[in-house]
């Protein structure tokens, strides 16, 4: 590996981007989302009818939220969007 490439991947694992997408690849569902969903049993429905890779893609949406209030919007719209089994507008 070039001297560049080992510098990014310990900035990468010092930074925490290294592993940015573990949980979403797991499928862990972060709390305030599990919490939405559960609290509506059709929206969950509709977020477990997605394919495999649209639950990943949607989880790593959420993950890369910055912010609280981008956060709650991400929420929003995955749950919006699997009761109408779409995905989310902006993803």
């Amino acid at each position: 590996m070039h001297e560049s490439g080992a510098a990014a991947v310990i900035a990468a694992k010092a930074d925490g981007s290294w592993s940015l997408f573990d949980l979403a690849e797991d499928l862990v569902i972060p709390k305030g989302l599990e919490q939405a969903l559960a609290g509506n049993p059709e929206a969950q429905a509709g977020f477990d009818r997605y394919p495999e890779r649209t639950r990943k893609s949607l989880l790593q949406w959420f993950y890369t939220a910055r912010t609280e209030p981008t956060r709650r919007r991400r929420c929003e719209a995955i749950v919006d969007a699997a009761l109408q089994g779409v995905r989310p507008k902006g993803f």
